[in-house]
């Protein structure tokens, strides 16, 4: 159905739905890899590769940051500066997967609305 509204609600509105959508994501606990997985997937269209690596490491930082270093049956983790360093080139590595994926999809839709232009 038609709506009629002024450009001052437009502003309005679109300034509400930035808000909860800020709001949203300060509030995401980014560390939980499948619902943040979830989020690239549905919202960007971007899927993430294997995280298993990623996700031992999250295991590690919990354990770190809520165990005082333990792991849940309570011995210590123990870590060395390789393993630190692997989680840095995984991290990065899941940001140029992301990116390379976004910057794919940019093109195609650009391609798309060329094509559709007849250009």
């Amino acid at each position: 159905r038609e709506q009629k509204m002024s450009v001052s609600d437009v502003f309005q509105t679109m300034d509400a739905i930035e808000k909860r959508a800020n709001s949203y994501l300060a509030g995401l606990v980014w560390h939980r890899l499948s619902e943040v997985s979830r989020i690239y997937k549905n919202v960007l269209g971007v899927s993430f590769p294997d995280l298993t690596a990623l996700r031992d490491a999250i295991q590690v930082r919990n354990g770190l940051v809520h165990r005082n270093g333990k792991k849940l049956d309570g011995t210590e983790d123990e870590l060395s500066e390789t393993d630190i360093r692997l989680v840095i080139k995984t991290a990065e590595e899941l940001t140029d997967h992301i990116e390379r994926e976004w910057l794919r999809r940019v093109r195609r839709q650009q391609e798309a609305v060329l094509l559709h232009h007849g250009r």
